[in-house]
């Protein structure tokens, strides 16, 4: 018998939300959050990194996601994953690109 998945992923929130990283305050954060970003099985497209409104790009930028007759071959490619691995692989790569970002920020506004 094969073995089945799930077809979402709860890989919890954003790194950062208003100013503060959120491994300071996970509890706010428990799994099925609606705040938390989930990788989700999209049927014959793939697998998609989702927030409920946008979808993270092989580039590392959130696009809006339209309505499924309204994506276009090239949203499609550029959003979907084959495998739920594939993805969660560049999710890691945003997300610490972004604390990364976020720290350099801060680093600059403390030293003018």
């Amino acid at each position: 018998m094969p073995t089945l998945r799930p077809i979402v992923y709860d890989v919890g929130p954003p790194p950062i939300i208003n100013g503060r990283m959120t491994n300071d305050f996970p509890e706010q954060f428990p799994v099925g959050s609606p705040y938390n970003i989930k990788i989700e099985f999209r049927g014959k497209t793939g697998w998609c990194i989702s927030d409920g409104v946008a979808v993270l790009a092989r580039t590392g930028e959130w696009q809006y996601e339209n309505i499924p007759s309204n994506r276009s071959e090239e949203f499609r490619k550029s959003t979907r994953y084959s495998t739920p691995e594939e993805a969660l692989e560049v999710y890691r790569v945003w997300r610490e690109k972004t604390i990364a970002l976020w720290g350099q920020q801060i680093e600059t506004s403390k030293n003018p």
